[in-house]
């Protein structure tokens, strides 16, 4: 039976993917990729592929890892192939699409600052990218240079269909294809602000921090006492202590979850763990990450409206002081997301 490897979530560095973990975000690194090939020696593998994409380099990393293989090797395209996965998708000996799954092609892009000549070379090395990228799916379709930075120019989606036609899949899964219809597109997972992953990358080499464990269970079998009616009958001190530390305990965690409510949309989170009886580890967990998502779609809003302010036609005025900047709010969200994972970390620094 074939290996199965995962080609799951966002691609990201090596040096990204503990990060990722930690916040419990679905993601693969070159490495995890190389470690499974290396234990499946030359044995025939089966890499299952659902991911948006992400880093360039680390998905140009896969593919080459791919590629080398010894054995046989066959991918399956199981939801979204977009990106950097589509690239480490063509790194297989065959490659096999589900019916309702979907693969997608698309320019390299980056966030760049400076002057029209930055912004210039910029805009050179990003063409370089692209045709570095449409090597792999040359080599894989045979398609003309051109007709290939046309589709990525265009962001392009195919359908089971589509991509057995242009030569990027080499079989539809499951045969059935006079029945295929077209599926609404997969919607893309996030990847982490780059101000957020800086900080929790200090937060980390800091101080190498052990995961949360669950308490401890009691014994099994331990039925001295039968139930709290007998325990304060027969030592009415103990019980009388338990009942004290267990009120201390709960005015503890509602006190630990009220002042978490302070952090951006951490209220209603609040307000459910303490009901739920949850703890002030797992509401910080659910902040953290509902913040991470804020950012996501704050800092898309934020290009998008940039983009289309038409700002580059405004002359300059008086600056207002006010306001703080994108990057300052960037760093100031970045902030409030470490603090709460320094008290998920039990406010170790």
């Amino acid at each position: 039976m074939p290996k199965k490897i995962n080609l799951k979530g966002i691609i990201v560095s090596n040096d990204d993917i503990e990060i990722y973990d930690w916040f419990g975000i679905e993601a693969v690194s070159p490495n995890k990729i190389a470690d499974q090939l290396t234990e499946a020696n030359g044995e025939d593998i089966e890499v299952y592929i659902n991911s948006p994409g992400g880093s360039v380099w680390a998905g140009s990393d896969i593919y080459a890892s791919l590629k080398e293989y010894s054995g046989n090797s066959v991918s399956k395209i199981v939801g979204m192939c977009a990106s950097a996965a589509g690239v480490a998708a063509m790194g297989t000996k065959k490659l096999m699409i589900a019916p309702t799954a979907q693969f997608m092609i698309h320019n390299a892009a980056n966030g760049q600052y400076g002057d029209y000549r930055d912004m210039q070379k910029n805009a050179d090395f990003l063409k370089q990218v692209n045709d570095s990228i449409a090597n792999a799916y040359i080599l894989k379709t045979g398609l003309p240079r051109d007709e290939l930075l046309n589709m990525m120019d265009h962001e392009t989606f195919f359908t089971a269909q589509q991509a057995l036609e242009k030569g990027f899949a080499d079989e539809i899964m499951f045969d059935d294809a006079n029945q295929l219809k077209l599926v609404a597109n997969l919607g893309v997972s996030f990847t982490l602000p780059q101000a957020v992953m800086d900080k929790a990358r200090n937060e980390l080499l800091k101080n190498k921090l052990p995961p949360i464990e669950p308490e401890p269970k009691g014994e099994e079998g331990d039925d001295s006492l039968k139930d709290l009616d007998e325990l304060k009958t027969k030592h009415p001190e103990i019980y009388n202590a338990a009942i004290q530390v267990g009120l201390s305990q709960e005015r503890n965690r509602i006190t630990e979850l009220n002042s978490l409510a302070g952090a951006p949309g951490a209220k209603d989170i609040v307000a459910k763990a303490i009901t739920e009886g949850s703890s002030a580890a797992q509401a910080a967990m659910d902040i953290v990450k509902a913040s991470a998502e804020r950012l996501t779609t704050e800092g898309q809003k934020r290009l998008y409206d940039a983009k289309n302010s038409g700002a580059e036609g405004v002359l300059p005025g008086d600056p207002d002081d006010t306001k703080p900047t994108p990057e300052a709010q960037s760093q100031e969200d970045a902030d409030d997301i470490l603090e709460e994972m320094k008290k998920l970390r039990g406010g170790r620094n």
